[in-house]
């Protein structure tokens, strides 16, 4: 059993609603200007990019906890800068005329008269002069950059809830079948939703409720990040100061990466690798600091390092949030 602790503050439910953002500036220095930056503000998630040559660059992120946002777009190849403030939750066009060249669009949030530190993404257009680092994620397909435990979307936050994540593939269980655990929610009849992001992640997936199980038929788990595909359940019950040990059994007809992750706030944020048949004994222990929706999400879209339309089936079962000690 391998223990990990588990740091994250963040959210992940995104409303998608097409908007045109008006340019505030055209120099970071305007940005500046707006306020220092708060580097104990929790930074936005789950942002990606992409570009469309009619519509311009398009940018989405998660919904971090502020109503307001800052965009920044650049390319140090051609001195391109544009500052958009006052940015809302939604898909976002900036269209311009955008020369060829490597973007980087950074994203903070806005508290006041401060800024949250900032968060990235980056679209290639045309044939840039200067090539992109192999390294980076390939941009035309755009991920979060470096996910997993230590980073909620592409960074971590610096004031993470108190958990110890217990991973315990089992290398003997495959095609076995999942035993009923005791106290188990009933899927069929929680508060759940699907998530499907078919327009802008590409994700075709349907799900079916039987009990304590569900079933994920994933045509296409999408290109776009593993936003695009949320397994959510609402209205957990739970309270802040109390302890809970969060665990699952997931099983994936394919090697598949996941995101366990439990509340807005990110009490619990973990990177999991299921492996085609086995099943993977997911458990995580935090106490609740703060509460800010009570919901559960397994993001399954597509992850750095995963191809593009995957496509395969996931069950998940055996879901359970006990008081610290009551999981057996």
């Amino acid at each position: 059993m391998k223990k990990r602790n588990l740091k994250g503050r963040l959210a992940i439910a995104v409303a998608f609603a097409l908007s045109l953002s008006s340019v505030s500036a055209t120099s970071l220095q305007v940005m500046a200007a707006m306020g220092p930056v708060n580097e104990s503000l929790s930074l936005p998630f789950g942002q990606v990019a992409a570009y469309d040559e009619d519509q311009g660059i398009g940018f989405v992120w998660g919904a971090a906890g502020y109503d307001k946002y800052t965009v920044t777009i650049s390319c140090a190849s051609n001195g391109y800068e544009k500052v958009y403030t006052d940015q809302e939750l939604g898909y976002h066009w900036y269209p311009d005329e955008y020369a060829d060249g490597v973007y980087l669009i950074e994203l903070q949030g806005q508290v006041g008269d401060e800024l949250t530190g900032a968060v990235t993404a980056t679209v290639t257009i045309g044939e840039p002069s200067e090539e992109p680092n192999p390294e980076d994620p390939d941009p035309e397909t755009p991920t979060p950059e470096n996910p997993g435990p230590d980073t909620p979307g592409t960074e971590t936050p610096d004031t993470p809830g108190s958990g110890d994540g217990n991973e315990t593939p089992d290398d003997n269980n495959e095609n076995e079948q999942v035993q009923l655990k005791e106290g188990a929610i009933s899927l069929a009849d929680a508060e759940s939703e699907l998530y499907v992001g078919s327009d802008w992640a590409g994700v075709n997936a349907t799900i079916k409720e039987t009990g304590t199980k569900a079933l994920i038929t994933a045509g296409s788990y999408g290109w776009n990040g593993e936003w695009g595909l949320q397994y959510i359940i609402k209205n957990l019950g739970l309270s802040v100061g109390e302890t809970y040990t969060l665990s699952a059994d997931l099983t994936s007809s394919i090697d598949k990466k996941a995101l366990i992750k439990l509340d807005d706030s990110g009490q619990v944020y973990e990177f999991i690798d299921l492996k085609a048949g086995k099943t993977y004994e997911y458990s995580a222990t935090a106490t609740m600091n703060e509460l800010s929706n009570n919901t559960l999400y397994i993001a399954l879209g597509q992850m750095q390092g995963e191809p593009a339309n995957l496509s395969g089936d996931l069950t998940i079962e055996n879901l359970r949030i006990c008081d610290s000690g009551a999981i057996t």
